[in-house]
């Protein structure tokens, strides 16, 4: 589209399905701080933007008063994914915290990236503080999950998986004995994450009986992750 003046917030709507407008009031609104040193409040704002039903990158304003477009800086610049969007963001000295989520598809391979976000009179920058993706903490879950069934530690199993996923493991599971496990690793970030285990029940001795267990994942806007089902795969022979 061509450069324009929003109108009510918003691109012109002749350039109908193409659009883009201020986000103000999904949850992250538009916040204020100083961020070029010249003891005003600068305001930045969340911009998104379609070519017709699939949403872009949030675009991130930074206005001086006037208003005046200061400058903007594209999430996209950074992951080159299709999907980024801000999910909190937190005023500072001179700069803005910015936690965004970035990834593909309905939602796969998703990043939870964190990032400080500054102005000068000539550009706008973010700069990338940390950045991981829900298998790294999937993996620990899962691991740490089926060590604290081998060490009967129901209080830390229940915090790590979800009441619907523990059902699955039978009423008695607080009770039951398990001797082993595989690792979890999750092969690829498809969508639910997921991992295959091994555990072993009963005595830890020789020719006791094993079950595969399928372990998914799900993962909040802060990038917390935990189980959220657990699924029996058969016998492991």
């Amino acid at each position: 589209m061509p450069k324009q003046t929003l109108i009510n917030g918003a691109t012109n709507p002749s350039f109908s399905p193409r659009s883009g407008w201020l986000i103000l009031d999904d949850g992250v609104g538009p916040i204020a701080a100083d961020l070029n040193g010249d003891g005003n409040q600068e305001l930045v704002v969340r911009f998104g933007c379609t070519a017709g039903g699939v949403g872009w990158p949030d675009l991130l304003l930074v206005y001086t008063p006037g208003p005046r477009l200061l400058g903007y800086f594209d999430l996209a610049e950074f992951s080159q994914r299709e999907h980024s969007y801000v999910t909190s963001w937190s005023p500072g000295s001179g700069a803005i915290g910015v936690v965004w989520q970035s990834y593909d598809g309905a939602g796969s391979g998703i990043e939870h990236i964190q990032g400080m976000l500054t102005a000068d009179d000539d550009h706008v920058t973010l700069d990338v503080m940390s950045s991981r993706t829900p298998s790294d903490g999937a993996e620990a879950v899962g691991n740490a999950f089926t060590k604290a069934l081998m060490e009967g530690d129901a209080a830390k199993a229940r915090q790590l998986a979800t009441p619907e996923a523990l059902a699955a493991l039978g009423p008695d599971w607080e009770s039951s004995q398990f001797s082993g496990a595989s690792q979890c690793v999750v092969r690829d970030e498809s969508f639910p994450m997921s991992c295959e285990i091994t555990i072993v029940t009963g005595e830890p001795i020789e020719g006791n009986f094993a079950i595969i267990y399928r372990f998914d994942f799900t993962s909040d806007a802060e990038g917390q992750v935990k189980i959220s089902a657990i699924s029996n795969q058969g016998d492991a022979g």
